[in-house]
């Protein structure tokens, strides 16, 4: 399958699926796809959807929305300790909404650079997204958010995760955590 829905100048399935050029994965309408979505994620999909229809949210109001819309009450909040300040801040936030928040900073866990065979010249330690992740499992968090997580940690951290995870803020060291800006 030649999968390139980034360059497709129709978009005929966001927009009018009667005129799917031949060669979109859309073009059958999958059913499998349909029934699978139905199935298991009816619930998410719809406060999804809600929430798409809301304007003026910011990406955390829109968090705290989907949560509110879920039933969700315990949520992980997995951040990296370079954003330690903001994710007091983004805490606090979360259980002024009503939530029970847990939090766990990219180092606990910790093992040195060296196990993995580098040198790090600050003598400091890997981050460990796999503990975070385990934790958050150990403490059935219902919903986990991602804050600033290094590239390949956040994907660890996601894969491991027993709970649905979104993304608050990535990292981004040369346009000061904002990566569209590259791409401007």
């Amino acid at each position: 399958m030649n999968l390139k829905c980034a360059l497709c100048g129709v978009q005929a399935c966001a927009l009018n699926p009667e005129k799917l050029p031949s060669r979109c994965p859309n073009y059958e309408q999958n059913p499998k796809w349909i029934q699978e979505y139905k199935s298991q994620y009816a619930q998410v999909a719809k406060a999804a959807a809600e929430i798409t229809l809301e304007t003026g949210l910011s990406r955390i109001d829109e968090i705290v929305l989907f949560c509110k819309k879920m039933n969700y009450n315990k949520i992980g909040f997995a951040f990296c300790k370079a954003f330690s300040k903001q994710a007091k801040i983004a805490n606090d936030y979360l259980v002024n909404a009503g939530f029970d928040v847990i939090s766990t900073m990219c180092k606990i866990g910790a093992i040195s650079y060296e196990k993995i065979g580098l040198k790090h010249p600050n003598k400091l330690s890997l981050c460990n997204p796999i503990a975070q992740a385990d934790l958050f499992n150990e403490s059935k968090t219902e919903f986990n958010i991602v804050f600033g997580l290094c590239v390949g940690h956040d994907s660890m951290f996601i894969k491991h995760s027993k709970a649905l995870c979104t993304v608050l803020a990535v990292k981004d060291k040369v346009h000061d955590n904002n990566p569209l800006n590259a791409l401007k």
